[in-house]
């Protein structure tokens, strides 16, 4: 619909509304996915690209069309040309509509409009990046929270924005501690936002979280190399009874919606036979409509949720394969970064530190990618009190 193809396609010579991939800057748009998928931010990124000699969008475009920048602009990488690739729907296929709208006739200046009020085609031209990926890095985008950087070093967080708080749910902030020996530790956000009123000031020292998440990785990856079906069958065995109860429960609920969303539809086809035939007033009609186009849109909001839960099971088998892989090639990994952390670990949930027999314990629960928790929280021990 636009003049230009989007950065990373070009129009077919064959058909001029037909959008088809550019391979060089494609590879550019997979990688950008890629790397903010595995934490590195947006201004990190765009360091790498201008780094490796990469043409921005606009460059590259002048590039090839044979001209120069009219404008004379510093053409280079930043976080907000980065971020915007991000956001664009049109890398998995999809065609989006009144994205923006003019302030008035009268002026040029224009305005982004409203997500709801956007009109999205979906499946026009082959996808860059694959939904659940897309998917992955709108989420880190919508979750993301800044880490407070240690002042005496620039040393980033391994777990940055996977650490939460067992007894709030908020996430985990990493900063710098230490006079002489620094180290990172993680603070409940709460209690650092609002206080001891809050949450409890509860903290796990990075060091020790990384042992901790090492020594379960490499306990499975064990098990793992030395007999994988039975690894698989027993993860299988625990995630499907848990599924089972979930299941029930979603299937429920699922019914519950579906059958509320047929009692609504109904009464608005009453509704507009009463308002037909004379026997409603005009403005109660509209009263009622807009209660039950409220209901409705609510309703329906939930219902992929509702359905994906209730059918998870049948991608069960799939999933616990592909973790096993994964996890048999981390045996021989001792030390964690953020990539290799981000691509084995959705979450760790850890509880506020507690004493028996003069020993600190906290109990640690790791949500794996693929299969979540796949076992009890244990109470690991660590530092003499």
């Amino acid at each position: 619909m636009g003049s230009y193809a989007p950065y990373g396609y070009i129009k077919s010579p064959s058909n001029k509304y037909l959008l088809i991939p550019d391979e060089p800057a494609a590879d550019v748009v997979k990688r950008i996915f890629a790397e903010f998928a595995h934490g590195i931010s947006g201004r990190q990124i765009a360091e790498r690209l201008n780094r490796d000699g990469i043409l921005s969008p606009r460059a590259y475009y002048y590039e090839q069309v044979g001209r120069a920048n009219p404008k004379n602009e510093k053409m280079t990488w930043c976080s907000p040309t980065v971020l915007s690739i991000i956001d664009k729907q049109v890398y998995i296929g999809n065609l989006v509509q009144n994205q923006r709208e003019t302030v008035s006739f009268k002026i040029k200046k224009r305005r982004f409009t409203n997500p709801d009020d956007w009109i999205v085609i979906e499946q026009t031209h082959e996808p860059l990046i694959e939904r659940e990926l897309w998917e992955q890095v709108q989420k880190l985008r919508r979750n993301a929270r800044r880490t407070r950087k240690p002042k005496a070093k620039k040393q980033e967080s391994i777990f940055a924005g996977m650490v939460f708080c067992s007894d709030c749910g908020a996430q985990m902030a990493a900063s710098m501690r230490g006079n002489v020996t620094r180290y990172l530790v993680y603070r409940c956000g709460t209690y650092n936002n609002h206080g001891k009123d809050s949450c409890s000031a509860h903290s796990i020292r990075e060091d020790l979280l990384e042992s901790i998440v090492l020594n379960d990785v490499h306990q499975f990856g064990v098990l793992a190399q030395r007999d994988t079906e039975h690894l698989i069958k027993c993860v299988i065995s625990e995630l499907k009874a848990e599924f089972e109860k979930d299941n029930i429960s979603a299937a429920h609920e699922l019914k519950k919606v579906t059958q509320k969303i047929d009692s609504i539809n109904n009464a608005v086809k009453t509704l507009y036979a009463d308002k037909l035939d004379g026997k409603m007033p005009e403005a109660f009609f509209y009263s009622l409509m807009s209660d039950y186009e409220a209901e409705l849109s609510s309703l329906t909001a939930r219902l992929p949720d509702l359905q994906e839960n209730a059918e998870r099971e049948s991608s069960c088998a799939d999933n616990v394969t592909r973790w096993t892989k994964l996890i048999v090639d981390y045996l021989e990994i001792s030390k964690l970064d953020r990539v290799l952390a981000r691509d084995i670990i959705e979450s760790i949930i850890v509880s506020e530190a507690y004493i028996v027999d003069g020993v600190k314990h906290w109990d640690v629960t790791i949500n794996y990618k693929f299969v979540g928790n796949i076992q009890m929280p244990q109470a690991v021990m660590q530092d003499t009190a």
